[in-house]
């Protein structure tokens, strides 16, 4: 259930200095794509994925890396990707929420920002879905191997192909 605007209130003056987030997954019909990887082939994988995933309104910044909200039609579990035993990339759904800006990050004691639209102006409809097979080409980004997922031919990859060839290029 959502809450009404009257608790939404008191909640503010109760909990004056606590954070806000949007609930992932079913109850919001959203998902988000939390990026963090800050070594090794991190550039490669950051450039590809800003290539592969659509643009959206909703994108935020924390202490590192970057979240991108995107429209889930779909039951997706929630879960995360790994590359040399540090965490890579979160994909949060059903059961997760993502902190949000004016929010502070615990560690960091920086605000979030916005670095798409301000969300009480975007249309839910403005909000891309998130592709079908992302969560398939996680798990390739999550491989030793993962370069070789640029040099597939044919099939439903091709448009993220592209997309990975020109996020390299311009790397």
């Amino acid at each position: 259930t959502m809450a009404t605007e009257d608790e939404i209130e008191k909640w503010c003056e109760q909990y004056h200095n606590a954070n806000i987030g949007f609930a992932m997954g079913e109850a919001s019909g959203l998902c988000a794509v939390d990026f963090d990887l800050e070594t090794g082939d991190h550039l490669q994988i950051e450039n590809f994925l800003k290539g592969y995933l659509p643009t959206t309104p909703l994108q935020k910044v924390g202490q590192k890396g970057w979240t991108k909200i995107y429209r889930n039609k779909k039951k997706i579990s929630s879960t995360y990707f790994q590359k040399h035993d540090q965490r890579m990339i979160d994909f949060l759904a059903d059961g997760k929420q993502t902190v949000v800006p004016p929010s502070i990050h615990p560690d960091s004691k920086k605000a979030y920002k916005w670095l798409g639209e301000d969300p009480v102006y975007v249309k839910i409809e403005d909000i891309p879905e998130i592709p079908e097979d992302f969560i398939e080409i996680c798990k390739a980004l999550s491989k030793d191997n993962f370069k070789e997922i640029l040099n597939l031919k044919s099939g439903r990859h091709d448009l993220m192909v592209a997309y990975g060839i020109r996020a390299i290029k311009n790397f």
